[in-house]
This record gives structure tokens, sequence and C-alpha cells, in this order.
């Protein structure tokens, strides 16, 4: 039952038909609720103002349109994210918003282009937090511990990697599901050629 689940929830993504409303209001709810958490445990980063909050309330509702325009949906995230860290806003839940407008764009094809928005990401924090950081909030802060980075750089290569397993799990449910109805459908023809030979060996 779970792996139906997550095979309909796999094929559902990238689905331009409709608006995904459920799944951004919900990334939306826990982005503004697990930032609050997020500011308690970094006592040193900019408290989350309403500049702060509308910058975490703009990357969730760009994923509206992410099944119909993955690239620039995932690009503007990334645009705002950078804002938000620039800010100098706690660490932590405003990147789910990025990790899902990636994971639309790697479905539905665009894998260099999503490469590419979380390498600039990446390396635009790098450009922030060791040396832009002299010039933006908070006051008197310092450089990043490059163990800092180390953990950025390896949440974007697991983003990236669970990306591309569900890119890859949903090609495959898609071949096999052609296969299967490929048999099926040779099956009916076989049935139907089948049935009439039977009524011609009647008939003659």
């Amino acid at each position: 039952m779970a792996e139906r689940r997550w095979q309909y929830w796999a094929e559902r993504t990238g689905d331009g038909g409709r608006l995904p409303w459920r799944s951004t209001l919900l990334v939306a709810v826990f982005t503004q609720a697990a930032t609050g958490w997020a500011q308690h445990a970094q006592p040193g980063r900019e408290a989350v103002d309403p500049v702060g909050r509308i910058l975490l309330l703009t990357a969730p509702a760009l994923l509206l349109l992410r099944h119909r325009y993955p690239v620039p949906v995932l690009y503007g995230v990334c645009a705002v994210t950078l804002g938000y860290l620039a800010g100098g806003y706690p660490y932590g839940p405003v990147f789910v918003s990025v990790a899902v407008a990636c994971l639309a764009a790697v479905v539905a094809g665009h894998r260099h282009a999503a490469w590419g928005a979380v390498g600039a990401l990446w390396a635009g924090h790098l450009l922030i937090a060791h040396w832009l950081y002299r010039w933006l909030p908070p006051p008197g802060d310092g450089a990043a511990p490059w163990g800092t980075e180390g953990g950025i750089t390896a949440w974007a290569i697991a983003v990236l990697a669970a990306c591309e397993v569900v890119r890859v799990r949903r090609e495959q449910w898609a071949r096999d599901r052609a296969e299967r109805e490929a048999a099926e459908r040779r099956r009916v023809d076989e049935e139907r050629l089948r049935i009439a030979r039977e009524l011609h060996d009647v008939l003659a």
C-alpha cells in the first residue's frame, strides 16, 4: 500500500494539469512555523521581521506554478532564498521550498537547469557567508564556519540525489506501465484472432 501511494505521488509530480494547492499550503505553513523554532535555536541570526516573513511566504507561493513553469519557478525560489539568507535570517526551513522546486524541475526533465540553480544558490550563499557578510545583517557578524558550508554542500548533494532517484523510479514505472499496456493489447489481439479463426472454421 505504501509503495502504491509513493508511486502515485511520484507519478503526479510534474503534472501541469492543475495547481498543487494542498502541497504548497503545507510547505508554506511548515516554513512559517518551523522558522520560529529555528530562530530560537540560532540566537545569533537576525530576528525574522515582516520582510523575512514575506520572503518565507513568497518562495512557497511560487511553488504553485512549479508544474507549469518548473525552471523559472526554481530559479525564482533560489533567488528569494538568497534574499532571505542575505537578510541574515535563520537557516533551516527556508530550504524546503528549494527542494520541492528542484524535484519538480528534475522530474519534468530539466536536470541540468536544476543542477545549475542549486549550484548558483550554493555559490551565492558562499559569497554572502564569506565576503558580503561585512555589509549585511546581523551587525557584527563574522564569516560563516566552514562546517556550515559543508552542511549546505551535503544538503545540496542530498537534494539532487533524491530528485534523481524519484526521476529514475518515475521513468521505470512509466516503462512498466507501457509494457503492461502493450502486453494487454497483444493478449486482446490474440484473443480476437483466436475467435475469428474459430468462427471461420465453424462457417467453413
